[in-house]
This record gives C-alpha cells, sequence and structure tokens, in this order.
C-alpha cells in the first residue's frame, strides 16, 4: 500500500457512514459536556470541535476514502489556514505560525503540482520537481494528518497540555485515528459479510483426481445427489461447481464424488480452501449445467466415468446408481473436441473395500464405434479417452445430424433406444454377397423383403429361389415374374424323384433316368431365365419346388437355373446387375455330411454353385443368402459373403462361426436381441465395426425413394413404421 492510500480504500460506503455517525454522537456529546452547547459559539472551541475532529473524520471517511490527491491537498490547506485566521489573536504566536506555514506549504505546493502537472504526465526536470510536490502534498495534506495538526494545536493552545479535556479530547482523536491502521472497519465489515453471504459449507474436499473429480466429505444431513450444484473450493483457491455423482460409506463417513464443471458464473468470495458449498446456482438444474459445460446441443445424460482396463477398442467405465443403461445401448465421450461413440456390449458388478464398509458399482464394456461422419458413417477412431473422462449417454430425445445418402444408401435401421441410423448401400450388399441369419420370428425375411424392394428400386434385377412359397403373396405387388417349371412339368418330375427313391437295389437305374430327365430340362430352363435377363426393366423373378427335400434333384433343379443366370451375365457383360436370393439356403447350399448330401455327385452340383459366389462380383451377379443356421450352410459359400446381418442365434456351432465376423463380444450378444435386433458388419455397412441395430417395423408398400435435386440420384429417404401385428412366419 503506498504512503497515501487510505487504509479504508475497500472498506463499504454503508461501514463508513456508521463510523460517521458514531463519531459524531460521540463528538457532540463532548463538545456538549464540555462548553455546555452542541454548537459552541467561542473561535477556540469551535475551531477545536468543528474545524478539528469534524474535518478529520469526513475527510478521511468519505473525501479521500480510496485515496489523497493533490487537489484535496489544496482543499486540506486552504481550510486549515482558513480555520486558523480565525482563532489568531487567542493562540501561541510561534506555534500559530508554524502550523500556519505547514497549512500554506501543502495549499502551494498542492497547486504547483497541478500546474506542472502529474510525474506520469510529465518527462525531464518537469518530472522530478513533480514527484517531489506530489508526494509532500499528498502524504502531509491528506486530511487525516493536515487536520490532526490543526485540531491538537488548537487543543494544546486552549485547554494546555495536562488538563481533563485535553485528555478526552485527545483520547477520543487517538481511538479515531488507530482504528484505520487497525484495520478496524474491514474486520466488521468482514463479520456482516459473514453473517449474511458466507456461503454454507457442507463438506471437506479428501482428495482431486485427475480431471475432474472431487472426492470430500459430506456433512450429515447433506443430500449429495445430481439435482443440486455444489462449490469446491481447490487447492489453487479457485471455486468451481461440483455435480454430485454418487456417494458411499467410508469409515463410518459419508464420502461423495462430484463431477466439475467449471467455474460460477458470478465471483464467489469467502472460501475456505478444500472447503464444499452451497453454491448460489443450486436451484439450477445439475444436468443442464453439465450440459452448457461440455457445449452439448443435445440432452446427453452423464452415466459414468472411464475407468482402468480400457483400450483403443474396448472401453471400461464405472456408471453410478442413477444410470439407466441397456445392453445395446450407446454411450459417448469428448475426446479431442469430437464425439466419439461406444456400444454397450457388457456389464460387470464390482466391489471395493472401504476398510469396515464395501462400495458396490458395475463397470460397464463397450466398444468402440468411433466418430460419426454424415457420410462414411461411424469411421475408427484412433486413440482412448483418459481416465475419469465423463461418459454420457444417447437417448431417443437427442436428434443426430440428417446422414447425407449417396446413390444405393439407405437406412438399414436405428441404434437400439437412439434415432441415430445405421446406413447401408444396396449394391455393396449386392456385389459383395450378404448373409442373412436368425431364427424363426425375429424379423428375417421381413428384412428380406425390404432389401429385395430397394434394390428394385436401384435398378437391380433380382431372382429368388424361393422354398418357402411366400415370396410371391407378399410381393405380388411388384408383380414378380413365375420362372419355375410347368405344373405338368413339376408332377413327372416328382414321379422319378419317388422312383429314384424307392427304387429297387439303391434305385440306380431310377436315379439315372431321374439325372437324365433333369439334364433335359437345361434347355427349357437357359430359355426361359434369358426371357427374364434380355428385358432391361429391372425386376424379380421367383423359382420354387413344391417338394422340399434334401435330395440332390432339388439342388440339381436349382443350380440349372442359377447356371444359366451365371452363363448370361458372362456372356452379356456390362448387362444390369443381378441379385440371386437364396431362401432357406441350407436347402439350396447345404454343409456337405452334415445334411444328407453326402454323395460324389450333390457335391460336384454344390461345387457349381460356390463357383458362382466366387466369381460372381466379376460378371455383376451378387448372392443373398437367407437361413436359421450357419451350420448347416455350405461354408465355401458363406465365406464368400462380406456382409453379414445376424438376427437372435442359439446354436453354438453358428455362434463359433460368426465369431470371426463379429469378435466374441458380438456373438456374446446374439442369443439374447430381442425381436428386429440384429447384429450387422461388412463392406455394405457403413460402419467400420460392428454394429447392433433395431429394425423398425415397416410397411413394405411404402418404401419409396426421391429425386436428388442436385445431382438427380435416386435415395431412400423413409420407411414408414405401422401398428399391424408382426408377421406370424419370419
Amino acid at each position: 500500500m503506498e504512503a497515501n492510500e487510505q487504509p479504508s480504500k475497500n472498506v463499504k460506503s454503508i461501514i463508513r457512514l456508521v463510523i460517521l455517525v458514531l463519531g459524531l454522537i460521540v463528538l457532540i456529546l463532548i463538545s456538549f459536556f464540555m462548553t455546555g452547547t452542541i454548537f459552541p459559539s467561542d473561535n477556540q472551541q469551535a475551531n477545536i470541535f468543528q474545524s478539528g475532529l469534524l474535518m478529520v473524520i469526513l475527510g478521511s471517511l468519505f473525501l479521500e476514502d480510496k485515496f489523497t490527491r493533490p487537489i484535496d491537498a489544496v482543499v486540506n490547506g486552504l481550510t486549515g489556514g482558513i480555520s486558523l485566521i480565525t482563532v489568531f489573536n487567542q493562540s501561541n504566536g510561534l506555534g500559530w505560525i508554524i502550523v500556519f506555514i505547514y497549512c500554506f506549504s501543502v495549499f502551494i505546493a498542492s497547486i504547483a503540482c497541478i500546474a506542472i502537472g502529474r510525474p506520469n504526465e510529465v518527462a525531464a526536470w518537469r518530472k522530478t520537481f513533480s514527484t517531489s510536490l506530489y508526494k509532500f502534498s499528498t502524504t502531509l495534506g491528506s486530511s487525516r494528518i493536515l487536520f490532526s495538526v490543526v485540531f491538537l494545536f488548537s487543543v494544546f493552545s486552549f485547554y494546555g497540555l495536562q488538563s481533563v479535556q485535553s485528555g478526552i479530547l485527545v483520547l477520543f482523536w487517538g481511538v479515531y485515528i488507530a482504528i484505520w491502521p487497525l484495520k478496524i472497519p474491514n474486520l466488521i465489515q468482514s463479520i456482516f459479510e459473514k453473517a449474511s453471504s458466507f456461503p454454507t459449507r457442507v463438506g471437506t474436499i479428501i482428495r482431486m483426481e485427475d480431471p475432474d473429480l472431487v472426492v470430500a466429505e459430506i456433512n450429515t444431513g447433506i443430500k449429495w445427489t445430481s439435482n443440486t450444484l455444489y462449490l469446491a473450493c481447490t487447492g489453487e483457491n479457485e471455486p468451481k461447481l461440483i455435480l454430485p455423482l454418487f456417494s458411499q460409506v467410508q469409515n463410518n463417513r459419508l464420502v461423495g464424488t462430484g463431477l466439475c464443471i467449471g467455474k460460477p458464473d458470478q465471483t464467489v468470495k469467502n472460501l475456505s480452501c478444500s472447503g464444499i458449498y452451497e453454491a448460489d446456482s443450486r436451484n439450477e438444474d445439475g444436468l443442464e449445467a453439465v450440459r452448457r459445460f461440455y457445449n452439448l446441443k443435445s440432452k446427453a445424460v452423464p452415466v459414468g466415468l472411464v475407468t482402468e482396463g480400457s483400450t483403443i477398442g474396448m472401453l471400461k467405465f464405472e456408471t453410478w446408481p442413477s444410470a439407466n443403461l441397456t445392453e445395446g445401448q450407446l454411450v459417448f465421450c469428448i475426446n479431442g473436441g469430437k464425439h466419439l461413440y461406444y456400444q454397450i456390449v457388457e456389464g460387470t458388478t464390482r466391489k471395493e473395500e472401504l476398510t469396515n464398509n464395501q462400495h458396490g458399482f458395475v463397470v460397464v464394456e463397450a466398444i468402440q464405434l468411433g466418430t460419426l461422419d454424415s457420410v462414411a458413417g461411424f469411421q475408427k477412431y484412433s486413440w482412448l479417452p483418459t481416465y475419469n473422462t465423463a461418459m454420457f449417454s444417447v437417448d431417443e430425445e437427442i436428434t443426430p445430424e440428417t446422414p447425407s445418402l449417396m446413390p444405393g444408401d439407405f437406412i438399414l435401421g436405428y441404434i437400439p433406444s437412439t434415432k441415430i441410423p445405421v446406413v447401408a448401400n444396396i449394391n455393396d450388399l449386392r456385389s459383395h454377397h450378404l448373409a442373412l441369419f436368425g431364427t424363426t420370428g425375429r424379423g428375417k425375411t421381413e428384412l428380406a423383403f425390404d432389401l429385395i424392394r430397394i434394390a428394385l428400386e436401384n435398378d437391380t434385377r433380382v431372382f429368388c429361389v424361393d422354398l418357402t412359397l411366400q415370396y410371391g403373396q407378399r410381393l405380388k405387388d411388384l408383380n414378380p415374374e413365375e420362372l419355375s417349371l410347368p405344373e405338368d412339368v413339376n408332377r413327372e418330375l416328382g414321379t422319378y424323384i419317388f422312383n429314384a427313391e424307392t427304387g429297387d437295389y439303391g434305385g440306380g437305374k431310377e436315379k439315372r433316368a431321374l439325372d437324365g430327365y433333369i439334364l433335359g430340362l437345361k434347355g427349357q430352363i437357359d430359355q426361359t431365365i434369358e426371357a427374364f435377363l434380355a428385358d432391361d426393366n429391372a425386376k424379380l423373378g421367383l423359382f420354387n419346388i413344391p417338394a422340399i427335400t434334401n435330395t440332390r434333384s432339388t439342388i440339381q433343379i436349382t443350380e440349372l437355373y442359377l447356371s444359366a443366370i451365371f452363363n448370361y451375365a458372362k456372356n452379356h457383360i456390362g448387362c444390369k446387375p443381378i441379385w440371386l436370393v437364396l431362401e432357406e439356403a441350407h436347402t439350396i447350399v447345404p454343409e456337405v455330411k452334415t445334411m444328407g448330401v453326402n454323395d460324389y455327385h450333390s457335391q460336384a452340383v454344390l461345387a457349381k454353385i460356390s463357383q458362382i459366389a466366387l466369381q460372381g462380383r466379376k460378371y455383376n451377379v451378387g448372392l443373398f443368402v437367407i437361413a436359421q443356421r450357419t451350420a448347416t450352410v455350405s461354408k465355401t459359400v458363406l465365406t464368400q459373403c462380406n456382409s453379414i446381418i445376424s438376427f437372435s442365434l442359439f446354436d453354438q456351432t453358428g455362434l463359433e462361426f460368426l465369431s470371426n465376423y463379429f469378435g466374441k463380444n458380438y456373438v456374446s450378444l446374439l442369443p439374447n436381441l430381442q425381436f428386429l435386433q440384429a447384429v450387422v458388419y461388412g463392406n455394405g455397412i457403413k460402419s467400420m465395426k460392428p454394429i447392433i441395430i433395431e429394425i423398425p417395423k415397416k410397411d413394405v408398400s411404402n418404401v419409396s425413394t426421391v429425386e436428388n435435386a442436385t445431382n438427380g440420384n435416386k435415395q431412400l429417404t423413409a420407411m414408414v413404421e405401422v401398428t399391424s401385428a408382426e408377421p406370424t412366419n419370419n
């Protein structure tokens, strides 16, 4: 503090006013006691009470409450000199002259300082001279010093050195002057502030955990819930807003953990280091404060903190009791300014020993999906968030950015409990071959119908091998073309099949007759397929055999159709894309030695079908394999399917096979998937990792595309949900 700076500069006006009133009351009482009147008429007494003490009080309290300026010294010197002139004849001549010269010197020095300019306003010799005048006038010209000199001179001149009156007046003056260096007004002010505005302390910080966690002992009776915000005064004496997360009993004391969410909007004083306090914003919604701190536009809810054992691909985070999480749910954190998404695949209960108590909690395991790009979908992120990073849930109220659909793109489904779409490309699903698995009643066939419609919308000709006899009825609005053998041929074929299976001595003669009959149908089938594919319009063709068996005859007839399609594509390079849909694929392309197809001839037929899977992409022919189990379908065909969609599965063989595609974590979820939930992954899915999706019920007659105004490409934009009963045969 500078020499001319007043010790009362931080004292509020109300405190100074109180001191002024009290000082005036005491001064009036002293005046009345000594003179018998409040306003003495004698010049000497008036000089003591009015010009002396009164100016000391007024000047120090209000005229110069911050610091003394040269202009203040001018007024003080002039006022002091005038008050001395009124008592010139009643005072000691030498003493009066000394005091008057003092007041006059202050007056002249202050005038000169103002005329020359303040030290920071001038340069050269004027700066040196002005500095000396400034220090002299502002130090000796302060009201507290100048009027004290005038007051003491008047007291001792009028009452003498040893009178009672002198003692009383000097005592009053000494007390008043002493309270400022001792900062008694500041102390009084702090007492009032503590009584009126000191925040209520509710706990004590035990430790800080990097980066933004506070662990504190909470006072009895305090509700440590996320509905209330608190203040924490950290080691740097900087108050921070705290969102309570959870609490537990440790050594018979309540220990609460909170998340630092920035500083309060207004300055908070009177906080002790390491204290937890009620915040002025305690009525503010805590979750809203979190969203503001993390700059979240959505109504995301914090659900946990990243814990030990996390890796780039698999994140582990500890949840608190208020977190409402489910398997397959989407969560995210903010890392490097980006939203990094994870999908929950597992949860494990844990407990922590806290001396005499135990703290139970849940550790969630979530697989990284990565960042979400509006065009490319989920993209892998190359690093992981730090320890104690806050995790947030994504629910149905969060509206994501609308995906930018490219030609062939469509919304396959949504991540469970969210509105975040998962986009697929029908052209990639076709060209890289697609496999669709799922037990009965899970939505498998309904999705197949949707994909066929989308393929037709994208100028693809679809050929369905339908051994369930339901495609024609369900897709009749698409005007499917029936490509099956005529009814009389089917009856005749049935006779040959019956004879081959019931003939004597293994039916060798009858089987040869069956083979010859089937080969005789080749020309008829080739002609039918060529007529179907020669039409430039994208359309749907159906083939079925009424007698569904696993015999080689069924396989061989199907192979004739597929070979005819494959040969047409080879001979017509550049023809429109063709998609072969194999419903009940275990009947058409069964796994050797598991489905009763172990003879040499049937294996040769399977090899031809597998050749289509291996080479079909070169000729714009794709496969769509649909089955209830992977174990019963040819692995040569399945391994060529680079995109897989799997509804709920239970057989161990199928789960082991899919673990090569999805990984063990996602495969473990397959038995627990709900109706219309599936794990999807592959070249046709816009996600670099497997992902759980939920496919909404759709009115298949309303699946449509719209013309893109900018590039003229047809893009699927909507699938209308309906409330119709779920199908009984999926």
